[in-house]
């Protein structure tokens, strides 16, 4: 008897083993899987392209070649697994330039366009009222041409063609007027095109980073002349009558660098004024007027489009913050700046913004958020009497003028935005007091 009830207690162990499944570590055959780790997945790239100004420019990111045709942010994917690796595949041929990665991480990469090779410098004299042309080297070398002086009668600052091919200078002669001259790409002579009269005595001129048109404004009366530029000959035929509206003594004009917007700064209102350029004609349509705390005595754009700086009377500098609506300017904030500030100009990576004062360059860090400057570093001499500065399109090097020296002095600028003097430092000047960068075509 007793060994029919350990049979059955060996049995009913037995299927009570079976109706739980078995052994504890055998799974249900409706069991769900066990979750595993999600492999790579795709992830956004957006490249920048800045400083282009022609076609041929290709860029290679993972594996895929993409044709750029103009300045702008592109949209890419990196495949999962992929490399987010961003590099240029070819360079622009028309007109030749370098291009290449400044800045890049995981999800975006910026693309900067420079100059392969010597460009020209263009310096006005206000001592003598004409232009010196010298050749500028890759890393900012200055050396005089062979070119004859180009004679442009007491010449203001003037405005060079994104081409390189032309020089577009306001003067005063004739109750002022515009001169054209065309560019040897040999040896940066100006051989004079055209003078167009414009009525506007005390002309300053911005140029349309796109090369469509010029915008000249006459001081004190602030009013406006917008010219259109034949792409064929480089001659520009004025847009209609001259209009008012940049405020009276105007103390600059510059372009947004999309080519949209031209803004200009009065210093007896103390006000910013955009107006809209019309893509096709040229013609100028004002927008809302922002008056700022101080007057400004000069200003300059950020060339990312974000920001404007003005110096100011009282020796500080005006951020200004160029929002996404149309002509939507708002003042941000205002900080001490070097007295007698003769000049500002931003690096074109929208980083740095470089103060020209009678006692150097100080350099300002931006805030890519705010546009909120600090100061970086100590003030790096400049010269004697500095007037006019340029910074090449890849952000590599910066030019000074300075008419207390009869010098054109250059520095490297780093990616800390440190300036160091290059050396270089050419006579055979009087008292230049405005220097433009223009590449080769």
């Amino acid at each position: 008897m007793r060994r029919v009830l350990l049979v059955f207690a060996i049995l009913c162990h037995v299927l009570l083993l079976a109706a739980c499944g078995g052994k504890e570590d055998e799974v249900p055959p409706d069991a769900a899987p066990p979750e595993s780790a999600p492999g790579p997945q795709p992830r956004p790239m957006a490249i920048t392209v800045q400083g282009l100004l022609g076609t041929g420019l290709q860029v290679r990111h993972a594996g895929t070649v993409i044709d750029i045709g103009a300045d702008g942010q592109f949209a890419s994917v990196t495949p999962a697994g992929g490399t987010p690796t961003v590099e240029v595949a070819t360079q622009p041929v028309a007109p030749p330039q370098r291009c290449s990665v400044s800045s890049a991480t995981e999800q975006a990469a910026t693309i900067m366009c420079g100059w392969p090779q010597a460009a020209s410098a263009l310096v006005g004299e206000s001592g003598t009222g004409t232009v010196k042309a010298f050749d500028v080297a890759a890393a900012g070398a200055v050396t005089p041409t062979s070119a004859a002086i180009g004679a442009v009668d007491a010449a203001y600052a003037g405005v060079a063609h994104p081409s390189g091919r032309y020089f577009y200078v306001p003067q005063d002669a004739s109750g002022g007027t515009l001169g054209t001259y065309a560019i040897s790409p040999a040896t940066g002579e100006l051989t004079e095109l055209a003078r167009v009269p414009l009525g506007l005595p005390g002309p300053l001129a911005a140029m349309d980073p796109k090369g469509r048109f010029v915008v000249v404004t006459g001081r004190p009366s602030g009013f406006l002349q917008a010219l259109r530029i034949d792409a064929a000959t480089g001659l520009p035929e004025r847009v209609g009558p001259p209009m008012a509206g940049a405020g009276p003594n105007p103390a600059g004009l510059a372009f947004h660098p999309a080519g949209t917007l031209v803004y200009a700064v009065s210093n007896l209102n103390g006000t910013v004024r955009p107006f809209l350029v019309n893509p096709s004609t040229g013609s100028l349509t004002g927008l809302a007027t922002l008056t700022l705390g101080q007057p400004p005595s000069f200003f300059t754009v950020d060339p990312r489009g974000r920001f404007l700086f003005t110096y100011n009377g009282d020796d500080t500098l005006t951020v200004v913050r160029i929002g996404p609506g149309l002509g939507d300017l708002t003042e941000m904030a205002t900080t001490a700046s070097p007295p007698t500030t003769a000049a500002l100009g931003v690096r074109p990576q929208g980083d740095f913004l470089f103060a020209l004062n009678f006692d150097g360059i100080t350099v300002f860090a931006i805030d890519g958020a705010t546009g909120a400057l600090s100061i970086v570093g100590a003030t790096v001499p400049a010269g004697n009497s500095p007037g006019g500065l340029a910074i090449d399109p890849a952000g590599e090097y910066l030019l000074v003028s300075d008419t207390g020296s009869d010098m054109v002095l250059t520095y490297a600028i780093s990616a800390s935005g440190a300036l160091t003097p290059t050396g270089t430092r050419p006579s055979g000047i009087a008292f230049p007091d405005s220097v433009v960068l223009v590449p080769r075509p």
